[in-house]
């Protein structure tokens, strides 16, 4: 007889070598490997004896102890403190059934935990997540990949009352059987799949355009209904979809806009689906409706967010923000949203013309553009860009290119030809976001630049936490020793701008410095 345990049997002998050799023998004719271990924090099993128990810390589980003369309650003493059984000497051909006992119970004690733990987290009828650990997972997502786009798509069975009345439950979890079945058939692994009521279901989808939701939400249907129509069962699903960064920038903004648009075209009857933005489109309460048409309509301008040396707190330098007629709005998500709406070319031409203008007029100071890397490798981008740069004439290091971190390093990678074709023109870089990514080090190294900003929020809490403090020290030190500006973004108290100047900061930027300004107000800086 031999047990099927595929890894080796690790135990810690505490007995005498002739015991231990005896034991060892008898173990390999019933397990295929026996491993002798010198840790016992390191074994699965503790074989010792009575007279060797005080060489042996007995905490923690897996202690067999083998005896000739044990009572009762030394046996009830020693179970305490971490004795799993007990053998005597003279029959250890019990030990094979005991360790393998055990090696099964703890197999299952170890299932049942996480057995009870995807419980919590899962429908038990479609393996889908639970609405709470959807929404988390979906908000963990959003914070690790802030700019890359996907859909989110609200999935309900029409009329679902009255087809539990006139189907029966049964027909009804048919229904949501085939729903369960055919969204697993279309997603992937990257895709994040939950069940949000009884009859609403919720996918994040990554997408590249709008294009793929559209296929998507498709296919869906087409599925759902022939599965319905072979089995004679008449019921409708209707999808609302919202789209990011276009129709929110968190999680329940985008899961309120999708549920809305299912519930909107519920009533038709059929299985349909719908964009929130068509929604919008058709309600005239689109904000952006199309970013070319809003660059038409000259309803996005330029403002600039003064940038101060920390030692003399004067103005050096200015970062160009993009701003609607509402609010300003991360330069990052116009861009994510223009790439998505095939609109980047129009949308980088209109920065690039504005920026370049003020900067001619204010020629004292520097200014700075966001860019993506990938948008460099555009050729239409990378020419306009040196184009009107030999236009407008402006002097060596006039304006600056910050490049974010958070860009894929192959993104850096393959635009660092570009960056320093740009360079050797007369512009600056910026690295953006500097320690938020992956390959700090490296990205100094490969990406030609003369100023690093590092965002406030690394410095918090610095006080408290010595690898931090010794982090951004490190990251200031590399800098410095590399000669380039260090910035420091974000800084909106006087606690921020002391410690700054504390960490030997050479420029900041913030609320609390100034805020963006419009370009009539710089002209006379």
């Amino acid at each position: 007889m031999s047990y099927n345990i595929k890894n080796p049997l690790k135990i810690f002998f505490s007995l005498s070598q002739e015991e231990k050799d005896k034991i060892k023998s008898f173990l390999k004719k019933f397990f295929q490997e026996v491993l002798e271990v010198e840790n016992p924090e390191k074994s699965d099993f503790i074989l010792t004896s009575t007279e060797n128990l005080t060489d042996v810390e007995l905490k923690g589980k897996g202690k067999i102890v083998l005896y000739k003369n044990l009572s009762p309650e030394e046996m009830i003493e020693l179970g305490k403190k971490g004795v799993i059984d007990f053998i005597k000497m003279d029959e250890i051909q019990k030990l094979p059934f005991i360790i393998e006992r055990e090696i099964r119970k703890t197999a299952q004690d170890k299932f049942n935990k996480f057995y009870i733990n995807w419980l919590k987290k899962h429908d038990i009828e479609t393996d889908f997540l639970k609405e709470s650990e959807f929404i988390a997972l979906a908000n963990s997502r959003l914070k690790e990949n802030p700019l890359s786009p996907f859909a989110l798509f609200i999935i309900q069975i029409n009329f679902f009352d009255l087809l539990v009345v006139h189907l029966g439950r049964n027909v009804v979890y048919e229904i949501i059987d085939i729903i369960a079945e055919k969204t697993r058939e279309i997603t992937s692994e990257e895709d994040i799949l939950g069940r949000i009521t009884e009859r609403k279901f919720a996918v994040l989808k990554p997408i590249q355009s709008v294009k793929d939701a559209d296929e998507f939400a498709k296919e869906l249907i087409n599925r759902f209904s022939k599965s319905t129509q072979q089995r004679q069962i008449k019921a409708s699903i209707s999808i609302g979809i919202s789209i990011f960064p276009q129709d929110g920038l968190s999680i329940s903004e985008l899961f309120q806009k999708a549920e809305n648009s299912a519930g909107k075209i519920e009533r038709k009857g059929s299985s349909e689906y719908i964009f929130y933005s068509d929604i919008q489109q058709k309600e005239g309460q689109n904000f952006f409706k199309d970013i070319f048409v809003a660059l038409k309509e000259k309803r996005f301008s330029i403002v600039y967010q003064p940038i101060f040396d920390i030692k003399t707190k004067k103005i050096t330098m200015f970062e160009a923000l993009l701003r609607s007629k509402d609010r300003i709005i991360n330069p990052e998500i116009i861009i994510k949203t223009a790439e998505i709406t095939g609109t980047i070319y129009e949308l980088t031409k209109f920065i690039f013309e504005n920026v370049f203008e003020t900067a001619k007029r204010l020629e004292k100071f520097p200014f700075s553009i966001n860019i993506s890397p990938k948008h460099l490798l555009i050729p239409e981008i990378c020419e306009e860009l040196k184009n009107i740069f030999k236009k407008f004439d402006l002097g060596k290091e006039k304006i600056y290119l910050e490049i974010s971190e958070k860009s894929s390093f192959e993104e850096l990678t393959e635009g660092k030809r570009v960056i320093q074709e740009l360079k050797n023109l007369g512009i600056g870089i910026s690295i953006d976001d500097f320690g938020a990514g992956q390959s700090s080090i490296a990205l100094l190294k490969e990406v030609p630049s003369e100023i690093v900003k590092i965002d406030i929020s690394m410095l918090k809490g610095l006080e408290e936490d010595d690898f931090s403090k010794y982090l951004v020290e490190s990251l200031i030190f590399l800098c410095k020793n590399t000669q380039k500006k260090i910035v420091a973004e974000g800084v909106e108290t006087e606690r921020e701008l002391k410690i700054i100047e504390i960490l030997d900061f050479d420029m900041g930027q913030g609320f609390f410095l100034s805020p963006p300004l419009h370009p009539e107000e710089i002209y006379g800086v």
